[in-house]
């Protein structure tokens, strides 16, 4: 699963940047439960379109339809140069309905040690 394509970018009002995507094949409800190895998913079943929320607290959210190629990103501002790609890397370790989840899993804590250094900068 790739991004094809970016609709929209756009910086909104809650400090957020906002990416409308497009990806190469539909979202499936296999790649929704994937996503919950990752962070918080929450899927309203039993609707005629089930739609989906993907939620990394603190930094990344993704939401969208089961069944459909187009997604909504929003990641927050004060990490955008730590969490670059994160979306990107979640698509390319799930490798057709087969993912790689340790690889993922070193990635996201790669990551998150990056967040975790940004803050101890910051503060």
């Amino acid at each position: 699963m790739l991004i094809k394509k970016s609709n929209l970018h756009k910086f909104c009002n809650d400090g957020s940047t906002r990416d409308d995507l497009v990806l190469d094949e539909p979202v499936t409800m296999a790649f929704v439960r994937y996503l919950a190895a990752f962070g918080d998913v929450q899927i309203r079943e039993g609707m005629r379109m089930v739609p989906f929320v993907f939620d990394k607290p603190g930094f990344i959210s993704v939401k969208g339809i089961v069944g459909d190629d187009e997604v909504e990103m929003r990641v927050k501002k004060e990490f955008l140069e730590e969490t670059a790609g994160y979306f990107d890397l979640l698509l390319s370790h799930y490798r057709d309905g087969d993912p790689d989840l340790d690889a993922m899993r070193r990635d996201d804590a790669e990551i998150q040690a990056r967040i975790a250094a940004f803050k101890a900068n910051d503060a």
